[in-house]
């Protein structure tokens, strides 16, 4: 029987693939934690930044290693040590959540990862480096979302998931965007947990500085978001929601297609949504009134293609209703 086929199931590099990338390294192109960029190689005694000590040289040292500048100063034989920067720490982030489970040509995003992440270790294990996996699911997302919601009640959450993938689906969109999308419903407002409870849940209107505050939460959840190395798409929602198809929105002022189409989406079903419950400051519009708003504001606040699917669409009425 081969040797891959006796391996256990959880092995993700059979030998056949080690054969293959046996002979690559694994470098490291800036040295995190000083000043130094470069090669590196982590083996015990290797190539490094540079050498953490010399010694003596002694009968039967690699001539290779000898410090011929240290000699050219002293007429002495020193070698150089590379064991103070030799060793490097990798933490690899693996997402787990329902996205990677879009695929094409029969292997999963998922799929994909695991392989990956599985050859970085091998390849920091092999060179005497630290190593280690976190993984990223769906229970930090809803973490984060009820945190946020303990800030602002009103904000839409599954429901506004919910419309989100009905109008991903209608727009003709893959898994993955739709998925994405889902997701991007439920962490867009994640950035008001920076800004103070007191002005998001205001009963009156908002003063010029109040209201400047309130702006910075896409940058603020943008932020928050960062170390949890999501998609590019996911954060450009987070960053981009509050944009105008006009060039009137914020935070960089993008106008129509610069805006991402993801984050389009969701800021109409955000608008429709935001309309259709009651806040602080005023009583929710009927879903008939809010559908009048966003048309008549198609092609300045928000993507017109977009408002036309969403108004065409023959969205659940539970859903309007909601």
């Amino acid at each position: 029987m081969p040797i891959h086929d006796q391996l256990p199931s959880t092995t993700f590099l059979d030998p056949k693939v080690l054969a293959a990338i046996g002979n690559l390294e694994l470098l490291a192109r800036t040295v995190v934690d000083g000043f130094l960029h470069g090669v590196h190689r982590a083996a015990r005694l290797g190539l490094s930044m540079e050498f953490a000590q010399h010694r003596q040289y002694m009968p039967g040292d690699d001539i290779r290693k000898v410090d011929w500048r240290v000699y050219g100063r002293t007429d002495r034989f020193y070698v150089k040590e590379y064991e103070a920067e030799t060793n490097a720490s990798v933490m690899l982030l693996l997402d787990i959540s329902p996205s990677m489970t879009y695929s094409s040509g029969g292997v999963s995003k998922l799929d994909y990862g695991r392989f990956l992440a599985a050859s970085l270790a091998w390849f920091s294990a092999r060179q005497r480096d630290r190593v280690g996996l976190v993984l990223f699911d769906q229970n930090i997302v809803e973490a984060l979302v009820r945190t946020s919601a303990d800030v602002d009640p009103t904000s839409g959450g599954k429901r506004l998931a919910e419309l989100a993938e009905t109008l991903g689906r209608a727009l003709n969109l893959n898994d993955y965007q739709v998925q994405t999308l889902r997701t991007g419903a439920l962490l867009h407002d994640v950035g008001k947990l920076g800004v103070r409870k007191e002005v998001i849940c205001k009963p009156g209107p908002l003063t010029d500085e109040e209201y400047e505050e309130v702006r910075l939460h896409p940058l603020i959840g943008e932020r928050m978001c960062a170390p949890l190395h999501l998609s590019r798409e996911l954060g450009q929602i987070i960053r981009h929601h509050h944009e105008r198809w006009d060039g009137g929105g914020y935070v960089d002022g993008l106008t129509k297609v610069e805006i991402p189409l993801l984050a389009r989406v969701i800021s109409v079903v955000d608008a429709f949504d935001a309309m259709t419950i009651t806040r602080p400051y005023r009583d929710a519009l009927s879903p008939e009134e809010a559908l009048s708003r966003l048309k008549a504001g198609a092609g300045s606040q928000w993507d017109p293609e977009v408002i036309e699917v969403f108004l065409n669409h023959h969205v659940d009425e539970q859903q309007l209703a909601a």
